[in-house]
């Protein structure tokens, strides 16, 4: 749904800017809506009420719950800390794992192709691949069975600290190679 993926791109661009400056999510939320009103970007109409309502659910849920998504992102990019990621990487992350975690009427799977496009939009070549990974990983744990939004009910992500499905999420980088390995190892 085209919507939602604008919906998708409002949140990420509020929640990036809020990561980086600091502020209030209601009233970035509120100018980012209407500088898009005011100064469309490259003739970009503007948000209809469908895309505010949805970004907003986004941007306010994610900001919410952001102890909790953290803290999942933490343990399933064991490599990587939240500070080294990329800021969009980040961003893009914490979206989509409260869409899988908390909007039941969106199939993990479609979170999951949807961070990606972003990804593929808003930063470099590797991070859909890095994305793909770590949010390939947590679906894993959420429940058995077919992608369905209805399957987020009941705490599904409990007990993901140890689960590891064998594959390594690389973020992608400019930084030279880290001690620990992950940037500029090619596969």
């Amino acid at each position: 749904m085209k919507n939602r993926r604008l919906g998708r791109e409002l949140a990420l661009k509020v929640i990036f800017q809020l990561d980086v400056a600091g502020g209030d999510p209601a009233d970035a939320f509120d100018l980012a809506t209407r500088l898009m009103v005011e100064d469309p970007e490259g003739g970009t109409p503007p948000p209809t009420e469908e895309v505010r309502d949805f970004g907003r659910q986004l941007l306010m849920g994610t900001v919410a719950h952001l102890p909790e998504l953290d803290n999942m992102l933490r343990s399933y990019a064991r490599e990587w800390s939240l500070e080294r990621m990329a800021n969009v990487d980040r961003n893009i992350l914490r979206l989509a794992l409260y869409e899988m975690l908390h909007l039941d009427d969106v199939p993990a799977s479609v979170s999951i192709n949807e961070a990606v496009e972003l990804a593929k939009i808003y930063s470099t070549p590797d991070s859909g691949r890095f994305i793909n990974g770590i949010l390939g990983k947590i679906a894993a744990t959420l429940a058995p069975g077919p992608e369905t939004g209805s399957e987020r009910a009941g705490g599904k992500h409990a007990g993901h600290e140890g689960a590891d499905d064998g594959a390594e999420a690389r973020a992608p980088s400019s930084e030279p190679r880290g001690e620990e390995g992950g940037q500029g190892d090619s596969e």
